[in-house]
């Protein structure tokens, strides 16, 4: 099965998963994928909680919501995790832009940036209880929707910070309202699709 580029880009960008076929020759054309494959990412976490609640019945939801929060993590090589902990660091430890930029240039963790993440995961893991608890798992999918349209929101919305580039640049410099438009479409067809359920 060859997958089109641009779904290539999105599910190498956003995940582990290994996936056959070229990248797309624009980064940001992966865009209008990123709320399909944030679908993908909670369809597999979604599955993990089923999967634990048939081998394990009667166990507690909340182990069953700490599988899924580290899952999460795993499945995405925790990539937005660390630009969260690098965001904290440098919005809370420097005063200036450049300040700010170095900050988030620095591999190292940071107290703001360890705040950040245990709130972060905290968050999560309660959210899945939640989810768990009131007998509404695939939720979990369309967090993973959600989630992921939000960010080609931004994207579309806001300048890349640093003027030389960045991991992140030929997705932001390039990414359109066209972008936009579809992710926040798609995330909708997905929750209407959900709603239903």
């Amino acid at each position: 099965m060859k997958f089109p580029p641009p779904l290539v880009t999105a599910l190498r960008t956003l995940t582990i998963l290994p996936v056959p076929g070229d990248d797309a020759d624009h980064p940001a054309d992966s865009l209008v994928w990123f709320a399909v494959t944030g679908a993908l990412i909670g369809t597999i976490l979604w599955g993990v909680q089923a999967l634990l609640s048939a081998i394990l019945p009667g166990s507690d939801p909340r182990l069953f919501a700490a599988a899924v929060v580290i899952g999460g993590g795993l499945l995405t090589r925790g990539l937005h995790l660390d630009g969260l902990a690098d965001w904290a660091d440098a919005y809370w430890g420097g005063w200036t832009p450049e300040r700010r930029l170095a900050i988030m240039k620095d591999s190292s963790l940071g107290t703001f940036g360890t705040v950040a993440l245990v709130l972060l995961l905290l968050t999560k893991w309660t959210s899945v209880c939640v989810l768990l608890e009131s007998a509404e798992p695939l939720w979990i999918v369309l967090a993973g929707v959600i989630s992921r349209s939000i960010q080609v929101d931004l994207a579309a919305s806001h300048d890349y910070a640093r003027p030389e580039g960045g991991t992140g640049a030929a997705f932001i410099t390039d990414a359109t309202a066209s972008h936009q438009r579809i992710a926040l479409l798609t995330a909708l067809v997905f929750t209407l699709a959900l709603g239903a359920f």
